[in-house]
């Protein structure tokens, strides 16, 4: 995929930041409910991440989905089924080692999934110093 594509589709997109929806956590455990057993015995677990995760934060109405698995990059298998399941894979889109997708219902972005090797330590590390950027901690804060 060529770089400004990702930056078309969603970097320049409105940003709409609401008040914490309750349904979120839901949202996420059908979610998680419907593509694990689909991407079994690939995925090993899903997980709730973003600021739809946090409770009473404001956020984009957006629930991310965090995919460890087994083997990184996903096979075709693991593509052609989160394709069924409604979402647009944009391989690594410009993040080496990740792979982005994206779910839309009614021309707004309602999910990202984002597939990782299982051995993601790394990868939530990486989240976690991404949050404290943006949150203005320091390196290492707890």
């Amino acid at each position: 995929m060529p770089p400004n594509e990702y930056s078309r589709n969603d970097v320049d997109e409105p940003v709409e930041v609401v008040a914490y929806d309750p349904a979120w956590p839901e949202a996420f455990k059908c979610e998680q409910a419907a593509l694990l057993p689909l991407l079994s015995p690939e995925a090993v677990a899903a997980e709730h991440f973003g600021s739809t995760a946090v409770p009473g934060l404001t956020a984009k109405p957006v629930v991310d989905v965090l995919i460890g698995l087994r083997h990184y990059p996903p096979s075709e298998r693991v593509l052609a089924t989160l394709s069924q399941s409604g979402y647009v894979c944009l391989g690594e889109a410009g993040v080496p080692g990740r792979h982005y997708c994206r779910k839309r219902e009614a021309a707004r972005a309602t999910g990202r999934l984002l597939a990782y090797s299982e051995r993601k330590a790394d990868v939530m590390a990486s989240l976690l110093e991404r949050a404290r950027a943006w949150a203005g901690l320091p390196s290492g804060a707890a």
